[in-house]
């Protein structure tokens, strides 16, 4: 018994990676394939100036008032402006230069392919995260992990199909609130280049648990849609997701993949996103768009993820709720950003 539950989660692991090793086999053997073709390097990143380091933004915030000695004791709240400080962009950190500890029978292939992969065939690895049912264990029923606050492993019922490795324990620095979440070991280890560290339990785990791993991050809310995004390379959802709704063209429904074209959004449509969000979000959902927008942001610095197609939309999220905040405001957007036929640097929202 000790030694089949010591030989679980290994095997999994070795499934979810043959399956991989022969899509990535069979696309080496196919001779529509010119050789280097896969060789992809990281698309260039255009540098540009950045126009000041914040910019403050009014945010209309109710005020709850204290109710007087009157004979109606109903408090009366009231508006006020307050200045917020945001950033003026979101910005990219340089490449890790971090090799990936890819599984056993893919040491030699390429991250670009994984990841790739992901963005075509990665819907059925997210269904079973979703088919993954976690049963947590009452307090000191089981072994505590690393850090001696989590359980070291957990009760699940697995899907059939492309069973998870095992269970994120999600919280943030210095907070006492966890999330659960399954997750696939490749998913992370082909993104995130700046892993928490991770030691298995050196004890059997039972029949039918898997183990957990501490997983801290700057911003634990928005794991679930950034990692949705690592299974699926939907810009589009990701964008809905940081902005409350879905701006209409702004990215297709395409995945993104590593040969996928620069994103450009052309400087008009980007202020009529942002006059969309304006009329549509109530400034309150903005200004939570934008703790959202920079919690996630937070999330792929610490994680290391160098995704473009993440990025892409980081930086389009952020500009649009920035202008869409204060629509008003002069030099929010910097058109080079955006290039587009008609961009120009003297435009103003």
């Amino acid at each position: 018994m000790g030694t089949e539950s010591e030989a679980r989660v290994p095997f999994r692991r070795r499934n979810c990676s043959n399956r991989f090793q022969q899509r990535w086999n069979k696309h080496k053997a196919s001779a529509t394939v010119a050789p280097g073709k896969l060789n992809i390097t990281q698309k260039k990143q255009k540098k540009k100036t950045t126009k000041g380091g914040r910019i403050t933004v009014k945010a209309v915030v109710t005020v709850p008032t204290t109710p007087g000695p009157s004979a109606n004791p109903i408090p009366n709240p009231q508006q006020a402006i307050l200045p917020v400080s945001l950033p003026r962009r979101l910005e990219r950190p340089a490449p890790c230069r971090i090799t990936p500890a890819l599984p056993e029978g893919l040491e030699d292939t390429p991250i670009s392919f994984i990841r790739d992969t992901f963005a075509e065939c990665g819907l059925p690895f997210l269904f079973a995260l979703t088919q993954t049912k976690i049963t947590l264990p009452e307090p000191n029923t089981v072994p505590m992990g690393a850090g001696g606050n989590l359980p070291a492993y957990v009760s699940v019922a697995l899907p059939k199909d492309n069973p998870p490795d095992y269970v994120l324990a999600v919280y943030a620095p210095q907070s006492v609130s966890v999330t659960v979440l399954p997750i696939h070991d490749l998913v992370l280890v082909a993104h995130c280049l700046r892993l928490p560290a991770y030691t298995p339990p050196p004890y059997p785990i039972p029949p039918d648990h898997i183990a957990t791993r501490q997983f801290c991050i700057p911003h634990p809310p928005t794991w679930k849609p950034l990692s949705q995004y690592l299974y699926t390379h939907r810009q589009d959802v990701l964008l809905s997701a940081l902005c409350g709704m879905t701006p209409m063209g702004a990215f297709s429904a395409i995945p993104h993949c590593s040969d996928t074209p620069p994103f450009q959004l052309p400087y008009e449509r980007l202020l009529e996103v942002s006059r969309e969000l304006y009329r549509k979000v109530p400034t309150p959902r903005l200004l939570q768009s934008l703790a959202t927008t920079q919690g996630l942001w937070k999330n792929a610095v610490a994680l290391g993820i160098e995704d473009d197609g993440l990025w892409e939309v980081l930086q389009v999220a952020w500009t649009v709720l920035i202008t869409s905040v204060q629509p008003m405001t002069e030099g929010i957007i910097d058109p080079d950003m955006f290039p587009g036929p008609e961009s120009s640097s003297s435009k103003t929202p």
